[in-house]
């Protein structure tokens, strides 16, 4: 007989009380899904506005301060979670 390994389903079967973590877990995932569809979406549609008011040269322009935002996060996000492991 094959046992499944999939890691929820090990973590649902090892301990009763986790079923509902997992699907909480799901809920996480779908919530985080639909926020980076969203904002795809929502950059693709702000592009096609800057494309046709200036040209598509200003891309790098674009990309440059998506990285930038991007790289503020994650420094904000990585004092936070250093700043709650410290006792």
């Amino acid at each position: 007989m094959r046992h499944s390994t999939h890691p929820l389903r090990v973590k649902a079967n090892a301990v009763p009380a986790f079923e509902s973590y997992i699907g909480l877990e799901m809920i996480m995932r779908s919530i985080a899904l639909v926020i980076a569809l969203t904002g795809n979406t929502l950059l693709n549609y702000l592009f096609g506005i800057i494309a046709n008011r200036y040209s598509i040269s200003s891309l790098p322009i674009l990309l440059l301060a998506c990285i930038i935002c991007m790289l503020v996060l994650l420094i904000l996000i990585k004092q936070t979670i250093t700043s709650k492991l410290k006792i």
